[in-house]
C-alpha cells in the first residue's frame, strides 16, 4: 500500500466502535464531507479500513455487548436522520461501511432489530417519506411508515403531503404498514417503523410482533432522539434460532 494510503487507512481505524457513531460530534455529516475531499481510490482505502475495523470490533464481542451496542446504534442513526443538512452517496457509503457491518453481525448471530418510533412531524414530512428510507436501508433495515403507503394511494394522489393532507389515507395506510412491517418481522430481518402522528395504541400491534418472532430486540422511541429519553428495550420470548 502506498504511504500516504497507509495514513489514511490508519486514520479511518478508529480505537472504538463508540466513535464510528458518536452523532452528537458530527457523525456521519463530517465524514461524508472528507470522503467528498478524497478522489475515487482514497475514498475505497477509506471507507475500506473503516469497514474492516468496526468488523473486527464487533465479531469481539458476546452477544450480549453487541446487542447492547446494536440498541443504541439504531437511535443515534435516527437521531443522525433527524438533524442531517444534506444526503449523499458518501453520507450513505459511511453509513453502509459502519452502521451496516454492525447490524450485519448481529443478524449472523440470529438476532434482528426492531425499531419501532412514535414521533410527531407537525408539517414538514420529507424526511420519513424521503430521506429516511434511504437512511435506514444504508443500514441494513427495511424501513415502513404508514404516511408511505397513504401518500401512495391513488386517492391519494391530490391531497397535499402533509399529517393534515395525508390524514383522511391513513388509517389505509397503517393497514398496509402493519401488514408489511409483519412480513418483514416473518422474514427475520431489520426493522425501522416510524409513526409520525401518532395516537394511543397506534403501534400496539406492531409491537407486539417482537415477543413471536425469536431473536428479535425490540426498541421503542417515544418523541424525538436527544431529549433525554431513552428507548424501550423489550426481548422476543425465545432466542435466536441455533
Amino acid at each position: 500500500m502506498h504511504p500516504e494510503h497507509s495514513a489514511l487507512a490508519a486514520a479511518w481505524s478508529r480505537e472504538t466502535l463508540a466513535e464510528y457513531f458518536d452523532v452528537a460530534s458530527g457523525v456521519p455529516v463530517d465524514q461524508g464531507e472528507e470522503l467528498t475531499t478524497l478522489n475515487a481510490e482514497e475514498r475505497a482505502v477509506a471507507l475500506t479500513a473503516a469497514e474492516l475495523r468496526v468488523d473486527a470490533l464487533v465479531s469481539a464481542l458476546d452477544s450480549r455487548d453487541l446487542a447492547r451496542v446494536a440498541v443504541d446504534a439504531v437511535d443515534r442513526l435516527y437521531q443522525a436522520g433527524t438533524t442531517l443538512p444534506v444526503w449523499s452517496p458518501d453520507i450513505s457509503g459511511y453509513i453502509r461501511a459502519t452502521w451496516a457491518i454492525l447490524f450485519g453481525e448481529l443478524a449472523k448471530r440470529g438476532f434482528r432489530i426492531h425499531y419501532v418510533v412514535e414521533h410527531v412531524y407537525p408539517e414538514r414530512i420529507g424526511r420519513p417519506l424521503e430521506l429516511y428510507p434511504d437512511l435506514f436501508a444504508a443500514a441494513g433495515f427495511d424501513y415502513v411508515c404508514p404516511h408511505v403507503y397513504a401518500n401512495d394511494l391513488p386517492d391519494a394522489i391530490d391531497a397535499e403531503v402533509t399529517p393534515e393532507g395525508l390524514a383522511p389515507f391513513v388509517d389505509e395506510g397503517r393497514k398496509l404498514a402493519v401488514e408489511r412491517a409483519r412480513e418483514i418481522t416473518t422474514a427475520g430481518r431489520h426493522l425501522a417503523y416510524i409513526e409520525i402522528a401518532p395516537e394511543p395504541g397506534v403501534t400496539d400491534e406492531v409491537d407486539a410482533m417482537v415477543q413471536a418472532a425469536a431473536g428479535t430486540i425490540g426498541v421503542h422511541r417515544d418523541g424525538a432522539p436527544g431529549d433525554g429519553a431513552t428507548p424501550r428495550v423489550t426481548l422476543a420470548r425465545r432466542g435466536p434460532v441455533s
